[in-house]
């Protein structure tokens, strides 16, 4: 999932500057929402576990990093299952099952 897709940006920045402000703030937050949970942990872990999410990669980190907390991953998941099923146009990327606490990937 990428949120730096330019038709996603480009309509929040003209929901925003047409003063649609209620359209602009559903649009901005599930961009808030994972913001929140990339950086519950030391980064890279959390964006790693991200896109392995998504199929983009792998979760795996060498030390002195260690994976991602098993409360914070469920919480990422879920977050990412929804913006994948809301957003799905926006999104590179993506989830194919449900429920997303069952698309964790222990490695």
């Amino acid at each position: 999932m990428h949120f730096g897709n330019l038709k996603y940006r480009s309509n929040l920045f003209l929901a925003w500057k047409q003063g649609q402000s209620v359209r602009a703030q559903r649009l901005a937050r599930p961009v808030a929402q994972l913001t929140a949970v990339l950086f519950r942990e030391t980064n890279p872990v959390p964006l790693k576990q991200a896109l392995a999410l998504l199929g983009l990669m792998s979760s795996a980190v060498r030390l002195p990093l260690v994976g991602l907390s098993e409360p914070h991953r469920i919480e990422l998941s879920e977050v990412l299952f929804r913006m994948c099923h809301e957003h799905a146009q926006q999104m590179i990327g993506s989830f194919e099952t449900s429920p997303p606490c069952r698309r964790v990937a222990v490695e």
